[in-house]
């Protein structure tokens, strides 16, 4: 059964289902207090707390000034390198055994031991200073992922977005995910910045720096917002083969649609949902041709509770997914790829909740001119003949063979789903 790219990739596939079980703890992040009109400084939380900061033109400040810029002061002027280790006490070691002191050094140069200095003393290979965002596409009012790294460690973080778009009066706001605005141990610090509902389209530079002098930066496209499509779900669905719809889409787009299981849905809807399925989508690349689309129906893992289909957008703007679902409440949502080599996508639509009936079993139905011929079997099995002449292995209850027949159904289905999942996760 074809399955999506994203499916096809566990680091896609992953970030997906880690979303979701982490989805509290996005909540903390996306509830925390919108920061107010800029200010010079407000502290910076552990949990992803807002700071908001004036531009000038367009800088973003780091965390409260006062506690990391005092460190900042200190380590000015190179004494802190970039990717070195702190200093690795020379080996006083050697230099301080006593016991060859007892005789009067005759041999420490005939010992061909390397000297101290040049044993600890060989610094690492400094990393480069990089910075990445994980979309190079972004919307006005949409937030972005920012990972730096290469950094002196411990020094203050400084922020800077410049454009053509950003006026001193532009404001950003970046949210810290630890209490100071620091870069960690190894030099490296993750946060997320805003852009501005007002932003005018085009390129913005964000540039990341240290204490040190250390500096890289990366460019983030702001392109105009595309509205989520119409998504709609089945009513009267039964267990089995579920359609679902979409119209007002961007013709020779991409659609993901992510389906859900009902009791999840408070979870989901509790963070952003919008990133679970940019992260179950993004994982795609090439142009949206070259997506691997699902052309069969999408196998629903009642252990993972999600299932997601990519499908092509028709000229019309309309799309169509299957799923393989059993009875239950479900809900669904949808967003457009319109550009996965640069992550560049539609507004999510809302949650639509829809529920599936167990398949009603058909009892069957005798031929009015022909009648069944009853031969007995033996052992309470008997061999019913068909109106057309071929045979049927039934057992003396109809509804026991629909319900072993079912179970085998399900049994098939989790058997495919359970490798395909674990092959994805790399299980």
């Amino acid at each position: 059964m074809p399955r999506s790219h994203r499916l096809r990739s566990g680091a896609g596939a992953a970030a997906l289902v880690a979303a979701m079980v982490l989805a509290p703890t996005a909540a903390l992040a996306a509830e925390t207090p919108t920061a107010e009109a800029p200010t010079d400084v407000v502290s910076v939380g552990p949990t992803a707390t807002p700071v908001a900061v004036p531009t000038d033109p367009g800088t973003v400040a780091p965390a409260d000034p006062a506690a990391p810029a005092a460190d900042a002061g200190d380590t000015t002027g190179g004494t802190v390198v970039v990717g070195q280790r702190p200093a690795a006490a020379p080996a006083p070691a050697p230099s301080a055994t006593p016991a060859p002191s007892a005789t009067p050094a005759p041999t420490p140069s005939a010992t061909p031991t390397p000297t101290p200095g040049s044993v600890v003393v060989v610094p690492g290979e400094d990393s480069e200073p990089t910075v990445e965002v994980f979309s190079s596409v972004a919307t006005p009012g949409e937030t972005v992922s920012v990972y730096a790294y290469g950094f002196a460690d411990d020094d203050a973080v400084s922020v800077d977005v410049t454009g053509p778009a950003v006026t001193p009066s532009t404001s950003f706001t970046v949210y810290s995910y630890e209490e100071d605005f620091v870069f960690d141990s190894a030099g490296e610090v993750s946060f997320d910045m805003d852009i501005p509902e007002d932003l005018d389209l085009g390129v913005i530079t964000v540039t990341v720096s240290d204490a040190s002098g250390a500096s890289e930066s990366a460019e983030i496209d702001v392109r105009e917002r595309v509205p989520a499509p119409t998504l709609s779900v089945p009513t009267g669905a039964t267990a089995g083969i579920v359609t679902i719809t979409g119209a007002d889409a961007v013709p020779g787009s991409a659609a993901g649609v992510l389906v859900a299981d009902g009791e999840i849905v408070d979870l989901l809807a509790s963070f952003d949902e919008e990133d679970a399925v940019r992260e179950s989508v993004a994982a795609a690349s090439g142009d949206t041709e070259d997506i691997p689309f699902d052309t069969a129906p999408v196998a629903y893992d009642p252990d993972e509770q999600v299932a997601v289909a990519i499908v092509p957008v028709a000229a019309d703007g309309t799309f169509t997914a299957q799923f393989i679902l059993p009875a239950g409440d479900f809900a669904a949502l949808s967003q457009l790829v319109l550009d996965d080599e640069q992550a560049y996508f539609s507004d999510s639509s809302e949650f639509a909740p829809f529920s599936v009936a167990e398949a009603a079993a058909a009892e069957p139905t005798p031929s009015a001119t022909t009648p069944p011929a009853v031969v007995p079997a033996g052992g309470g099995t008997t061999v019913v003949q068909r109106p057309d002449g071929t045979l049927a292995y039934t057992g003396a209850d109809q509804g026991l063979w629909i319900a072993g027949a079912a179970a085998l159904l399900a049994l098939g289905t989790a058997l495919v789903a359970v490798p395909r999942l674990r092959r994805r996760f790399g299980r």
